[in-house]
């Protein structure tokens, strides 16, 4: 994988329940860390439908021994205002030192 080619900024985002001071609770994305990647359409999930967990892209992303990737997590790329749902996490099949994210584009921001 060039390194040029990862030239779209990203930040990893979990969520969390926080108190909404009414006696329930919300939620809530944090950022957990901000990071280059590479976003390809993939066919897997071509047709729109209802299903939230479709794979519509494949997100490259640098290996890193700090973050863990993990389905239900998702990826902000705020310059474009999309989100993409982690579903699958691979190793990249060419260079050990990505991961291959299967996502899903999704087009809510709460």
């Amino acid at each position: 994988m060039k390194i040029g080619s990862m030239n779209v900024p990203l930040l990893l985002q979990a969520q969390s329940l926080v108190d909404d001071g009414e006696g329930g609770q919300i939620a809530q994305w944090a950022t957990l860390a901000a990071l280059w990647g590479k976003i390809e359409r993939t066919f897997e999930g071509s047709s729109v439908t209802a299903d939230q967990n479709r794979i519509t892209h494949k997100i490259t992303v640098r290996r890193r021994d700090d973050l863990a990737f993990v389905p239900a997590q998702r990826l902000s790329y705020e310059e474009a205002e999309k989100f993409y749902m982690i579903h699958r996490v691979e190793l990249d099949t060419k260079d050990k030192g990505y991961l291959a994210l299967g996502v899903g584009e999704v087009g809510y921001v709460n």
